[in-house]
């Protein structure tokens, strides 16, 4: 059995926010809102502890043109990535016991 640490603390949405950016090098919020299954309000909220904790990196685009938004991207650090590595071998492997379980 191979021993796996993990961050306890993190909140789940935290949690998926790094899964989901591992797949991507950079992505906008609204194309995170679906693969994590979050509402907006609550995905900038854990965007912004995310950017806190030094996980994620913001990059911000000035808008094209009048009436338009900035938009803002978001990107693993390096740190973040190791995390979210790290947390999904943890859910593979307990995902992997748990099915040998019920098998």
């Amino acid at each position: 059995m191979s021993t796996v640490v993990a961050r306890s603390d993190m909140p789940v949405s935290d949690l998926r926010v790094l899964i989901a950016l591992l797949s991507h090098e950079t992505v906008l919020a609204k194309d995170l809102m679906v693969p994590v299954k979050i509402h907006p309000s609550q995905l900038f909220l854990v965007l912004g502890r995310l950017i806190d904790q030094e996980f994620i990196d913001q990059l911000t685009v000035p808008s094209l043109g009048p009436g338009q938004f900035d938009r803002r991207y978001y990107s693993l650090t390096e740190e973040g990535r190791r995390v979210a590595e790290e947390e999904f071998e943890l859910l593979s492997l307990l995902m992997r016991e748990a099915n040998l379980r019920v098998t």
